[in-house]
């Protein structure tokens, strides 16, 4: 599941925090040393323009690695999650848009306090998205 919190909005750039949540199959402890590592990579899926409007689909594409509790091994995870945002600027003007992501902090999502070590159920991967629309002059 993807949820973006808006950080700033002008009229031709928007930034927010992409936060991507993903259930894991097999529980690991929240409080353990071993947490998960991944990242996020964003890229334009598709825009369309129509009048003023450009809807821009961006695409989140990710991997992570989490380790079960009682477990040695780890556990590669990938997904793609999409979402959209828009932009109204001149009439049938197309915009070039630029993505710029900054670094992403991954921590337990989905906790439940079991055994002692709070068994986390999902991993949670926040970043920063600023994303820029220009348009022609």
């Amino acid at each position: 599941m993807v949820t973006l919190a808006p950080i700033t909005i002008t009229a031709t750039s928007q930034q927010y925090l992409v936060d991507i949540v993903r259930n894991v199959c097999q529980p690991y402890c929240a409080t353990g040393s071993i947490m998960p590592t991944g990242g996020v990579t964003f890229s334009v899926l598709s825009q369309a323009t129509t009048g003023t409007q450009t809807v821009v689909t961006i695409n989140a594409a990710g991997s992570f690695l989490y380790t079960p509790k009682g477990s040695c091994r780890a556990i590669p995870k990938q997904f793609n999650e999409q979402f959209r945002v828009a932009f109204i600027g001149a009439e049938n003007a197309v915009p070039t848009i630029a993505l710029t992501a900054l670094q992403t902090v991954i921590s337990p999502d989905n906790i439940k306090d079991k055994c002692n070590c709070n068994l986390a159920y999902g991993v949670s991967m926040a970043t920063p998205l600023t994303i820029a629309a220009t348009y022609p002059a």
